[in-house]
């Protein structure tokens, strides 16, 4: 009895984690996708439904490792997983050192590559161990009864603070934590009747639910309705403090050619995911005449230049107050000038290195 509350605690755990590091990566999903192109594993149409599909594979692992459904082959599947993680994690540092967050939970946890490593193998220790002696014979039911309980129980509250706007995300939730009360359901029952065509089927209707929860929660940029106003174009960009290019010699004279000037806020989310994603077009084009102008103060900018990893690109300060007469009161406002005329705009959906590319043509 005690060995089997412990081997179902361990097993739930490690479940949790699995499903929580899914899930947090899903918002905002961007710095994920991205870290895959920057380590050029990726191209930038591959990366959305690459990542979503890990993504999905980490909620399908921590679905059925909460319900113990088939523990053993998914216990196997989780080592794989965790050693491909590793191994992609030792590349990023043979390639660009132990910095930056590693993204494995998202951009709310935020660890190095050599913390994930260490994180990966604690994990792929407890799963080495639970495969060893977890013995799938034994009845799950009660376990599966207080989790179906459990969260039934706790449901009614997270309807409630799903209509509170600022906590909205819950109702996303909502979706994985019925899923889980509907499979711990069936699983009772295919463990009553010891119905194998049962199993079969739970494994493939958590497997489809998986994929689509990050589908459908997030979709790739691909499938959202471009709602973005761009506004007006083909008129000048003016603003002095937009000379700071040529007197700080950034630029020999911005207003002279093709060039793509990013006005990033220093606060701003969306804005960090817009330097990532430039930052990582004119590593890979260097060629590329992209400016980046930032709007906020030091500590701040250490804070974005940091997240965004984006210190080696040529910038100019301002206050914000000097940043919106400028580029107007939204951010990121990334604009393509020719001879200083702006006849461009992206949003962070939009700018993709074929549109950057597109537009130096």
């Amino acid at each position: 009895m005690q060995k089997r509350f412990i081997l179902s605690l361990l097993t739930f755990a490690l479940g949790i984690v699995f499903i929580f590091s899914g899930y947090i990566k899903l918002f905002p999903i961007e710095p994920f996708e991205l870290n895959f192109v920057e380590q050029g594993f990726l191209n930038w149409t591959l990366a959305p439904f690459a990542s979503r599909f890990l993504i999905a594979l980490e909620i399908f692992l921590g679905v059925m490792l909460l319900v113990q459904l088939r523990v053993k082959f998914i216990l196997k599947t989780t080592m794989y997983l965790l050693a491909f993680f590793t191994v992609y994690l030792i590349y990023a540092i043979l390639k660009d050192g132990n910095t930056g967050n590693c993204g494995c939970f998202g951009t709310y946890l935020q660890m190095t590559p050599l913390q994930s490593i260490i994180k990966n193998i604690i994990l792929f220790i407890v799963s080495f161990f639970l495969f060893k002696i977890n013995d799938e014979k034994e009845s799950l039911i009660k376990g599966n009864l207080l989790l179906c309980l459990l969260l039934t129980a706790i449901l009614p509250i997270n309807l409630y603070f799903a209509w509170i706007p600022f906590l909205a995300s819950t109702l996303n939730f909502i979706v994985l934590e019925g899923l889980l009360i509907y499979v711990s359901a069936i699983q009772i029952v295919a463990i009553k009747y010891n119905s194998k065509p049962l199993y079969k089927l739970l494994t493939i209707f958590v497997g489809i639910s998986a994929v689509a929860i990050p589908f459908a929660v997030n979709p790739p940029d691909l499938f959202v309705i471009e709602t973005y106003d761009f506004g007006k174009l083909n008129y000048s960009l003016k603003g002095e403090k937009l000379n700071e290019f040529t007197t700080k010699k950034i630029d020999k004279n911005w207003k002279e050619g093709k060039k793509i000037i990013a006005f990033l806020s220093l606060t701003c989310p969306h804005c960090r995911d817009m330097a990532f994603k430039l930052h990582i077009i004119k590593k890979q084009q260097p060629q590329l005449n992209i400016l980046f102008v930032y709007g906020g103060n030091i500590f701040d900018k250490n804070i974005f230049l940091a997240k965004a990893k984006c210190a080696d690109m040529p910038a100019i300060d301002m206050t914000i107050e000097e940043m919106v007469k400028i580029s107007g009161p939204f951010f990121p406002t990334v604009v393509g000038i020719n001879n200083g005329n702006v006849i461009k705009k992206w949003s962070v959906a939009t700018m993709t290195e074929n549109e950057a590319l597109e537009f130096f043509d």
